[in-house]
């Protein structure tokens, strides 16, 4: 999880996994589940860059 305050990376005390992350487009249904999301919340794919943080 992302530490708001740091804007760092830091472990959270529920989670069980560590640095769990897909890049973007990182396989076939990664990219059609970002292309959902993007067209759900109304944005285009190249902006949607900017919210993952």
């Amino acid at each position: 999880m992302v530490d708001t305050g740091s804007g760092e990376e830091r472990a959270g005390s529920g989670r069980t996994s560590k640095s769990m992350a897909f890049r973007l487009k990182e396989n076939q249904l990664v990219e059609r589940i970002e292309t959902r999301i993007a067209e759900l919340a109304g944005i285009r794919q190249k902006m949607a860059k900017a919210f993952r943080s």
